[in-house]
């Protein structure tokens, strides 16, 4: 291609030019235009954008949240087992008066 470039002449190179400079214009018209879908919405962008970003924070909240909800269900568990603990002696004490009070009445009857 470089050689039938080279065996032009500088006046037909300046005719082909001035040939594609005039007719450029009118055949740039008949080009389709992409669809509308196809050529990116600079706005539509941006808000895509920032609908990410507040998502991300959204999360970010969202995983602290349920570390706090941790830690109280944690805090709930202890109570409940302090709780189980008491009323364990609780009963194992009221077993142990009761035994006792029947030992007790059984031996004066």
């Amino acid at each position: 291609m470089s050689d039938f470039a080279a065996d032009l002449t500088d006046q037909q190179l300046q005719t082909v030019g001035n040939y594609v400079r005039h007719n450029l214009r009118e055949w740039m018209e008949q080009v389709p235009t992409p669809p509308s879908w196809a050529v990116p919405n600079i706005q539509l962008l941006e808000r895509m954008v920032r609908v990410e970003t507040k998502l991300q924070a959204q999360s970010e909240l969202m995983q602290q949240g349920f570390a706090a909800m941790e830690k109280r269900t944690e805090a709930v568990e202890k109570r409940i087992e302090v709780a189980e603990i008491g009323t364990r002696w609780l009963i194992g004490i009221g077993f142990v008066v009761i035994s006792t009070l029947i030992a007790v009445f059984a031996l004066l009857a």
